[in-house]
């Protein structure tokens, strides 16, 4: 969930990672070094000391740019889709095949945490 360079991120829609970086283990070093300062520091939250309205600020915004993104994926919109059963598995993977394994190598970067929060909580 770090390859974001800010919250939220206008760009997110566009990340993707390329076959080499994901078959050579480059990506989450790639991660790492794209990630805002924020994001890194994310990694050990003491719930305790830390604003929890942030906290669930930053998780919106997470849910909002991944699920954008997979409709964006499956339909070419990046908004919110009007029936969430627009962006299941299947169409997501079908999307990211279709647009970018088979046709340039690469894969769109999308987290499916954020995407299973807005598929079991809406």
């Amino acid at each position: 969930m770090k390859y974001t360079k800010e919250m939220p991120d206008a760009d997110y829609w566009k990340y993707v990672a390329t076959r080499d970086e994901c078959a050579k283990h480059l990506f989450k070093g790639k991660a790492e070094r794209f990630a805002y300062a924020q994001a890194k520091a994310f990694r050990f939250i003491d719930l305790d000391k830390t604003d929890k309205e942030t906290v669930k600020n930053n998780w919106e915004s997470l849910k909002i740019q991944n699920v954008c993104k997979a409709h964006y994926l499956v339909s070419g919109c990046n908004t919110i889709p009007s029936e969430k059963s627009t962006i299941n598995q299947k169409s997501i993977f079908e999307a990211q095949k279709d647009k970018y394994v088979n046709t340039d190598e690469m894969v769109s970067i999308l987290n499916s945490f954020p995407i299973f929060l807005y598929d079991y909580l809406k």
